[in-house]
């Protein structure tokens, strides 16, 4: 569950073990995929989740533990991860590198501290799922002002698709957002040519009927 509204807020979320969702409190609860449709539904800077968060807890019977990584369309970003029952956000000054992966951010920084690969990375195989942090992070810095941004960016996500021994990738899909277009782009493991989605191309008038796609593999049956 992820994605970018028409105000151009986008929200990521991953897996991240050792979440502690807050314990209950005068706020209201909703699921972990929950809040981030209601931030999606209500907000259009990454200030107006802060302030919500303060109304809105993720209630602490969510199955799944995540942390979220998000931008606006003014450029400001950050992660939130709830720790120990509480929400830490790590706001755009100290959000460097911008990259998450399966651990806790400051675990990360500490992590390709004492593990540096510097150009390494390109010719590395990933044997420590948390190179991948500093893989994207040394791609980031190397990017070339000619380099086209959509296309760099899903080099960046090849290169740090998980492989498994027998050669198989469980990556099902990659997404990159285009915020200052509006526009998103992917592509899933069955069907490698990429699929772009307009918002331009959406009425978001909420008198105007709704409209959802849906996708499927029918080779897979999977929809």
């Amino acid at each position: 569950m992820s994605g970018m509204n028409e105000k151009g807020l986008t929200i990521e979320c991953l897996w991240l073990e050792g979440t502690k969702y807050p314990i209950p409190d005068n706020r209201l609860a909703v699921p972990e995929l929950g809040w981030i449709q209601f931030m999606l539904d209500n907000c259009s800077t990454l200030d107006e989740v802060i302030e919500f968060d303060k109304q809105i807890r993720i209630s602490n019977t969510s199955l799944a533990g995540i942390h979220f990584i998000m931008i606006d369309s003014l450029g400001n970003s950050a992660i939130f991860e709830m720790i120990n029952g509480k929400t830490l956000i790590t706001k755009s000054k100290e959000f460097q590198p911008e990259v998450i992966e399966n651990q806790i951010y400051s675990e990360s920084l500490k992590y390709m501290k004492n593990f540096q690969l510097g150009q390494r990375c390109y010719t590395r195989p990933i044997n420590d799922k948390r190179e991948r942090f500093e893989m994207v992070s040394q791609m980031l810095e190397d990017k070339d002002l000619s380099d086209n941004s959509i296309d760099y960016s899903f080099q960046i996500l090849k290169k740090v698709s998980w492989t498994t021994e027998n050669g198989d990738s469980p990556t099902q899909w990659s997404i990159v957002y285009d915020i200052n277009n509006k526009t998103i782009r992917f592509l899933t493991k069955n069907f490698a040519n990429i699929k772009t989605i307009k918002l331009s191309d959406y009425n978001f008038d909420c008198t105007k009927p709704s409209v959802a796609l849906l996708a499927f593999d029918l080779s897979q049956g999977i929809w």
